[in-house]
């Protein structure tokens, strides 16, 4: 069942650029703060074997301030602090807006009790101009059938904060 945002706890959604405007019926949308490329391979082994790809943050123009971008594949950063409710997940589809304009957002699943300021996938498949603060992506947040063991106690907890 989705979480309508008015039944959402206090402090789940911080720094929002404009949290009126950004309230749907069933979410959140998130907006740009940052773009970053990716600039080497990464890699994931069995278990906890990890070796993240690096990215480079892309430097907006100044007027607006907006990013020109090329068909690719890019790590963007929202604006918006969240934290999971505990018996909750949380997930991000892009804006149909934005797929009009030939691009795409993936995301993992934001597990209960994460809190952090997240990133996605951004997949551009034609030049696209996004100003900083566009709104991208709307969150969802799931009630779960049960509740979880535990919370999210990860590497990325608190990121970007």
């Amino acid at each position: 069942m989705v979480i309508p945002p008015h039944l959402l706890p206090d402090k789940t959604i911080l720094d929002a650029v404009e949290l009126k405007l950004q309230t749907q019926p069933a979410g959140i949308d998130l907006t740009l703060k940052a773009i970053e490329e990716i600039i080497s391979p990464g890699y994931l082994g069995a278990g906890k074997t990890r070796n993240l790809s690096e990215t480079r943050k892309i430097k907006p123009s100044s007027e607006l301030p907006s990013y020109s971008l090329e068909p690719g594949k890019y790590i963007i950063r929202y604006n918006e602090i969240i934290t999971v409710p505990d018996g909750a997940i949380a997930l991000v589809l892009p804006r149909s807006s934005l797929m009009r304009c030939g691009a795409t957002l993936e995301t993992a699943v934001w597990d209960p009790g994460y809190s952090g300021r997240g990133m996605g996938l951004l997949i551009v498949g034609h030049t696209l101009q996004l100003d900083v603060d566009a709104r991208v992506g709307q969150l969802i947040f799931i009630q779960m059938t049960d509740k979880s063991i535990s919370g999210y106690n990860g590497t990325f907890q608190n990121e970007g904060k």
